[in-house]
């Protein structure tokens, strides 16, 4: 029951984020308005959850409030730091795209600024902490694939004390993940290069609650 229900759902999301027009969102809404709390729920790492899409989806079709806009944005600000997801850094992957439509420039360089002062002073005990509660497959591991990215994202910044922060930070993070018990974790201030290797591209599929019971496909 539960998977038909899932699967029930990320159809209609699929459906209302790339395929239905201006006019059926419109009138979607009206039968709906509890929508827009629910699509505010998204899940870390938010590339992996439709609900952006959709929330992007309704700000090109002129139906996004800006307070619905800007909660989406804040949440977003929450888990770049707290879940280290990095899925509003923008790059070619289609599945940030939403974050493209929902972030301005200016906004964008404000979360920049936010992991910068709240997330970089924390690293040694967040990457301790999720090293630990990893339990996952090594090569689908959305925090390595998050630091990775924030290095890079950095690095292109041409702030290179915060891009090699992240570099030591995912090396650091790998070996707490290997060795829990054994793991060298001492933080420098200025740490070394590190090289960097691309994290493989993931597709992990969202676990959400059932929404649109009176909606047939």
């Amino acid at each position: 029951m539960w998977r038909e229900e899932h699967e029930r759902e990320q159809s209609v999301l699929s459906y209302l984020s790339r395929d239905s027009s201006d006019s059926f969102l419109r009138a979607y809404l009206a039968e709906d308005p509890e929508l827009y709390a629910v699509l505010l729920d998204f899940d870390a790492p938010a590339k992996d959850d439709l609900r952006p899409q959709v929330l992007a989806r309704l700000h090109r079709a002129g139906l996004l409030p800006e307070d619905i806009q800007r909660e989406a944005i804040a949440h977003m600000t929450d888990l770049a730091v707290t879940a280290s997801d990095a899925s509003w850094i923008e790059d070619t992957d289609w599945q940030k795209q939403a974050w493209h439509v929902l972030l301005t420039d200016e906004e964008r360089e404000n979360l920049f600024d936010h992991v910068r002062r709240e997330l970089v002073p924390r690293l040694k005990r967040r990457v301790d902490d999720w090293a630990l509660e990893f339990n996952g497959d090594k090569d689908n591991d959305p925090v390595d694939d998050a630091l990775f990215w924030y290095s890079q994202a950095f690095e292109q910044r041409l702030d290179d004390d915060t891009a090699g922060e992240f570099d030591h930070a995912r090396d650091i993070y790998q070996q707490v993940r290997e060795d829990p018990d054994h793991a060298h974790r001492n933080w420098t201030p200025e740490p070394p290069p590190y090289r960097r290797e691309t994290p493989q591209s993931t597709q992990p599929g969202p676990e959400q609650r059932s929404l649109f019971d009176d909606i047939d496909h």
